[in-house]
């Protein structure tokens, strides 16, 4: 089997789970493809899904990009990550632990199954502005079977082209593509949910029409222009309230 990897991300727009989210915005993902309540997933897919392959995002994949994002942000934030264009890169005072988010993983699932590698419009949620990740596979047969290891891991290793300096202001002009790396950093993140989907589509690539897509939401959203992705100094010495200390993050 032959597959390829392309990554991508944005950082979205912005309010609950009981919320009327047509209010937002027509754009807003859970108003334009309406959507059964969390933590259900919706059953409706896009046109590009000419056919799909059932899965889902499951409980032992929920914990592993969980764990994943919290032990790449705590080696950041240890001070132990030492690659960079220049590394290595700076320890993080007030970078929070991740937890799961069902709302975040609803609007993730919707937008997944619209079967289109791009970003949605409006990914809004009553608490925070939400950022974005997402990536594809392509294979010449069906694909019943997530990477989420690999995905996440592709996503991070951008970190080898980030500056230590970016860390005090977001560059609005970086050296390649770094934006899954800082979203996954990101101090102020501590939410996440993610959505799934493998389909075929020959729309665009015949020879390679399985695809798998992935899309994982962030909340609070990061990477903002001029903003730092994290305060630099010792791990966990600058929590903010009502978060404290835990092995380098702030719980």
């Amino acid at each position: 089997m032959l597959l390829t990897l392309v990554i991508a991300l944005l950082a979205g727009s912005v309010t609950s789970q009981s919320f009327d989210y047509c209010t937002l915005s027509a754009q807003n993902t859970l108003c334009k493809y309406k959507a059964s309540k969390p933590p259900r997933c919706p059953t409706s897919f896009g046109t590009a899904c000419m056919k799909t392959i059932p899965m889902s995002v499951t409980a032992a994949d929920r914990t592993l990009i969980v764990n994943a994002h919290n032990n790449m942000r705590r080696q950041v934030a240890k001070g132990s990550e030492k690659r960079g264009s220049p590394g290595p890169q700076q320890s993080a005072a007030n970078m929070r632990e991740i937890s799961w988010d069902n709302e975040l993983a609803l609007m993730a699932q919707t937008h997944a199954q619209q079967c289109v590698f791009t970003h949605d419009a409006d990914r809004s949620v009553a608490r925070f502005k939400v950022g974005q990740n997402i990536a594809i596979q392509f294979s010449t047969v069906e694909m019943k079977k997530s990477n989420w290891t690999s995905m996440i891991q592709s996503w991070y290793d951008e970190v080898k082209i980030v500056s230590s300096s970016y860390v005090s202001s977001f560059p609005s002009n970086p050296t390649g593509v770094i934006g899954h790396y800082t979203q996954m950093l990101w101090a102020k993140t501590f939410k996440i949910g993610c959505g799934i989907v493998s389909y075929y589509d020959t729309k665009f690539q015949p020879s390679y029409a399985y695809k798998l897509l992935y899309v994982c939401n962030y909340g609070e959203a990061g990477n903002y222009l001029g903003a730092a992705v994290y305060k630099s100094g010792a791990a966990a010495s600058a929590c903010p309230t009502p978060t404290k200390p835990k092995d380098g993050l702030c719980a």
